[in-house]
């Protein structure tokens, strides 16, 4: 996994200082191939940590899906994609300029 920080943003009023990860393959596999961005453990990090991903006791759910580990949802949004996607759009949803930024105007 590699950070990043941003040192200067472009959109007016936005945080200053933000930081981001990701991850790229190094080898060619079922899911990615060699030098893609990994965006599956990033996007369930970022679930978990917004609530999208709920934790109940022991178990996390996911859109009525209930599963025992970790492992368990990574390999679940591998091999549903569409499950994957509302996830993702889930968690940049959370992150749009409207979420961070309520009730700044252009004015």
């Amino acid at each position: 996994m590699h950070t990043f920080k941003i040192e200067k943003g472009k959109i007016k009023n936005a945080l200053e200082h933000s930081k981001g990860e990701f991850a790229v393959s190094l080898i060619n596999d079922d899911f990615y191939k060699k030098g893609e961005p990994i965006e599956h453990p990033v996007v369930i990090n970022y679930a978990k940590k917004l609530g999208i991903l709920e934790r109940k006791g022991k178990k996390w759910i996911y859109g009525g899906e209930v599963f025992k580990k970790l492992d368990e949802v990574l390999l679940y949004m591998y091999h549903n994609p569409e499950d994957f996607e509302n996830m993702k759009q889930d968690v940049l949803k959370a992150f749009s300029p409207d979420k961070l930024i309520e009730g700044v105007t252009d004015d």
